[in-house]
C-alpha cells in the first residue's frame, strides 16, 4: 500500500515543473502565504544552506519572489509569484480530480470509513512527529 501511495505522490509531482523537494517548498509557501528561510528550513528539517539553494533556484525559475518583512526589515520573506500561484491552483484542481476519480466507485459509507481511517492515521503521525521533535530537543 505504501508503494502505491509513493507512486501516486510521484504522479502528482509529475503534474508540475518542480522536483519533489522544490514542490514541498512551493506548497509550504502556498499554504502560509509567505515564509522566511528560517521558517522553511525548520518546516522541512533541512540545513539553511540547502534551503537557500532551493530558494535561489526557485527565484531563478520565477516561482518565488523576495519581499521585506514589513514587521522586521531584517527578515526576507518569500512568496509565490502570480504565475506560480496559478500553476499551483491548477495543479491542486488536477489532484482533486484524480482523487475524485479514485473515490467515485466507493459508496458514501465506504468514503466515510476511508476518511475516518485517514484521519486516524494523520492523528497518529502527528503524535509521532511531536514525540520525535521533543526527543530531538533533549
Amino acid at each position: 500500500m505504501m508503494h502505491i501511495f509513493h507512486n501516486l505522490a510521484g504522479e502528482v509531482v509529475k503534474l508540475t515543473d518542480f522536483s519533489l523537494a522544490q514542490y514541498r517548498v512551493i506548497m509550504l509557501v502556498y499554504r502560509h502565504g509567505s515564509m522566511s528561510i528560517n521558517d522553511l528550513k525548520q518546516a522541512l528539517n533541512i540545513a539553511q544552506s540547502t534551503a537557500s539553494e532551493m530558494i535561489d533556484r526557485l527565484i531563478q525559475q520565477r516561482a518565488l519572489k523576495k519581499q521585506i518583512n514589513p514587521n522586521d526589515r531584517r527578515i526576507t520573506l518569500f512568496t509565490l509569484t502570480p504565475a506560480s500561484r496559478r500553476k499551483i491552483e491548477q495543479h491542486l484542481s488536477s489532484i482533486r480530480n484524480i482523487y475524485h476519480k479514485i473515490l467515485t466507485p466507493l459508496s458514501a459509507q465506504e468514503q466515510k470509513k476511508l476518511l475516518e481511517a485517514f484521519e486516524t492515521i494523520l492523528s497518529l503521525l502527528q503524535k509521532e512527529t511531536q514525540v520525535t521533535k521533543s526527543n530531538q530537543k533533549k
